[in-house]
């Protein structure tokens, strides 16, 4: 309150303001005493006010209006230093991060002062102090963290340069999360910290300017000279367009001297047969490693890592992973492995202050579709925009909301008051149920199924909709699924479903090459279920009917993968259609039955 208080007078200088606010803390001694604060607590009070004053001399002009409130309930983990310096909570935390970054750009010899006139032909980039609040999955705080950050998007274009850099897909993860499960084996994980900087920058003409809110005091208290702006950039600077591949590179080099070999489908997942003939593996998200490996692997896999890169840390139980929190089970019928996105939506819910829904609800009612259509009223586009986007990323994890978000997410252009309603309800049945997700189980089964479905005409466009999953076994949860609008209109029911069976087996071939990479040998097709025979009759046609001859060609792909034995499809009733939850909203019994697949 007291800090508050003094961000209440904006009109006045940041000099002006941190004087008010040391004689308010002054005046205030009076007031803790009579409210029964102990000594330490009023020690603790001033040494954060006096803190504070240090920071509100480094606050800019240009910034007044943020000034006036901070609130103990951040909206966003990220934040640039002016807004860290000023956090109601972790400024402190926040402050030293800051601090700790430029010391390790000292120490790892990233930036080269630069003293006079720049050469010709240097690149003079922007930069930035990006700090973060990093948050366990579970919703709890971890730590803070800060990043220079070099501004890359002001690059001038280089045709020469190669940018593009691999990070693991969701589809292999989640394989290796499901292998686990079958192994019986837990996840580990390791993060190499500072990773760009271990890595030398290729072209020796890119500086950057130092950010105009990183204070002098802050520079000299972490080695540098006070005055100096430009500096050479030496090292792969995070937010530059090589660093992510250049230390790809390095990172790849590395693993293939330990033996470890990266997957041609996936580049970053690797693959290593150990002393007793089973296949190990390790996915990489940047410098963030899933390892899935017996303890002497571990051990060796840690060591070369530790050779090269001086900061590696090693969990041994992965907990959370890209956000996922991963939660381990010993059962009767072995290990389960549980996923889920409990901290995102616990913490999204809370800060939108969104509560349970009704007991009962579901994510979408049909008939609401029917009145969006009617409403021409006109909703906040950025506003939908934004809750459809969390309600896609939490989709990775919750198949349960995936059609009803898919149905929602086409009307980002021009939404409705009635269209933003049903994504908030969507989030109010979140709400009420957060601990859902996806649960892997030791199913005995090393063979991939996938069952396939589509609704035609189910969109007002008369477009039809596409749902699919993948899985191991029938008792598997699927590690990949889609809910999807269909591109064409479809002329018949049988059509849709053809459009239905293109998606899915494209993403049956990726996972049947990315499987075979990590060792695994196929004995015969994969199995797909769907539920119109029709459709599956001429998945086994060589030639074209009257009814299949106007059809786009690429769906003539499907029958090659038939007869070149990768692909089985066989019916299945609607009843025991897995997939038809994802083609349409549902409610009652039918959503329950859809959900628990």
């Amino acid at each position: 309150g007291i800090v508050n208080n003094a961000r209440m007078i904006d009109h006045r200088s940041p000099e002006e303001r941190g004087s008010a606010l040391l004689t308010r803390v002054n005046e205030g001694h009076t007031h803790k005493r009579n409210f029964g604060w102990t000594q330490e607590e009023m020690n603790f009070a001033d040494e954060f006010a006096n803190e504070y004053l240090i920071h509100a001399v480094m606050i800019e002009e240009e910034d007044k209006t943020d000034a006036v409130h901070v609130s103990l309930k951040t909206s966003r983990a990220e934040m640039n230093l002016n807004k860290a310096l000023r956090h109601a909570k972790y400024a402190k935390q926040l402050y030293t991060s800051a601090v700790d970054e430029l010391k390790k750009m000292q120490i790892k010899r990233a930036l080269r002062e630069w003293v006079g006139e720049l050469p010709e032909g240097a690149i003079v980039l922007p930069s930035r102090m990006l700090c973060v609040l990093k948050m366990l999955a579970d919703g709890e705080f971890d730590k803070a963290k800060s990043r220079l950050v070099g501004g890359g998007h002001r690059d001038p274009y280089n045709p020469d340069l190669q940018t593009a850099s691999p990070v693991a897909t969701d589809a292999s993860i989640k394989v290796m999360i499901s292998r686990a499960a079958v192994r019986g084996w837990k996840l580990s994980l390791a993060d190499v910290g500072s990773a760009y900087l271990e890595i030398d920058q290729p072209r020796e003409n890119v500086f950057i300017e130092m950010p105009r809110d990183v204070p002098a005091a802050m520079l000299e208290e972490a080695g540098f000279t006070p005055g100096v702006r430009y500096f050479q950039v030496t090292k792969c600077l995070y937010g530059l367009r090589e660093s992510g591949l250049e230390f790809y590179k390095e990172l790849r080099r590395v693993l293939e001297l330990g033996g470890w070999i990266a997957s041609e489908i996936d580049p970053c997942v690797f693959v290593k047969e150990n002393t007793q003939g089973e296949k190990e593996y390790v996915a990489t998200f940047v410098d963030d490693l899933l390892i899935l490996a017996r303890d002497e692997s571990k051990k060796e896999l840690m060591e070369l890592l530790r050779n090269r890169f001086e900061e590696v840390k090693y969990e041994e139980e992965a907990k959370s992973y890209l956000g996922y929190n991963l939660e381990y089970k010993n059962t009767e019928q072995g290990l389960e492995i549980k996923v889920n996105q409990y901290g995102f939506a616990k913490n999204y819910c809370e800060e939108h202050g969104i509560s349970a829904g009704k007991p009962g609800c579901v994510p979408m009612k049909p008939e609401m579709l029917e009145k969006a259509d009617k409403d021409t009223s006109r909703a906040d586009q950025k506003e939908f925009a934004s809750v459809i986007g969390a309600l896609m990323h939490l989709c990775k994890s919750r198949l349960d909301i995936m059609t009803a978000t898919a149905y929602l997410s086409q009307h980002q252009k021009e939404p409705s008051e009635t269209h933003l309603s049903m994504a908030r309800g969507i989030w109010e049945y979140v709400a009420g149920t957060l601990e859902l997700g996806l649960t892997f189980r030791n199913t005995n089964k090393e063979e991939m199924i996938g069952y396939c479905d589509a609704s035609w005409h189910s969109h007002e466009s008369a477009h039809g909709h596409t749902g699919f999953y993948l899985a191991f076994g029938q008792n598997g949860k699927p590690f990949y699924a889609a809910s999807k609008k269909q591109t064409m209109i479809a002329l018949s029911s049988a059509e849709a479903e053809i459009m239905a069976m293109f998606a899915c087996v494209r993403y049956v071939m990726f996972i049947r090459q990315l499987m075979e990479d990590m060792g695994h040998t196929f004995t015969g097709p994969t199995i797909v279920y769907e539920d119109n025979k029709s459709a599956i009759f001429m998945t086994g046609q060589y030639h074209a009917t009257q009814h299949s001859r106007h059809m786009d060609r690429r769906y003539k792909w499907i029958n090659e993968m038939v007869r070149l034995g990768n692909i089985k499809f066989e019916f299945t009733p609607t009843t025991e259609q897995k997939a038809d939850g994802l083609t349409k909203p549902m409610v009652g019994k039918q959503f329950l039955t859809a959900r628990n697949y």
